[in-house]
């Protein structure tokens, strides 16, 4: 692809791919910044995991999805919240960790422990 470039189109093209990572790295670090902001948000949004043995894989499928969107909204919207997710065990806490690839570094509280346990 740069052997077919003159000196100055290389140049230009090198200038715009720093200028693109440059960018990339701004959004990377805006987004760790908001992720911070929501952990130490004043509105927190407790969500009660403590319910495996009702749900059967389809709901299980859709609960995660629902997470994602949850943490999403609490993350990147105008105001930010602190989201904890609460009394995860069993076929809930294994769906959580299969299908939501990136939860470990989602900036929210997660808790194996009940919400009246966890807030006592």
């Amino acid at each position: 692809m740069l052997e077919g470039m003159t000196q100055e189109d290389r140049e230009q093209w090198v200038q715009q791919q720093r200028e693109k990572r440059q960018q990339t790295m701004a959004a990377r670090q805006a987004t760790k910044t908001r992720q911070q902001q929501a952990l130490s948000a004043p509105q927190k949004i407790v969500i009660d995991l403590d319910f495996p043995n009702l749900m059967n894989p389809s709901e299980l499928k859709s609960l995660c999805q629902q997470l994602a969107y949850s943490y999403n909204a609490a993350v990147q919207g105008e105001q930010q919240l602190h989201l904890h997710l609460l009394g995860a065990s069993g076929d809930v806490q294994a769906a959580i960790q299969q299908r939501i690839q990136g939860r470990p570094h989602w900036a929210v509280t997660y808790s194996e422990q009940p919400h009246h346990q966890y807030f006592k």
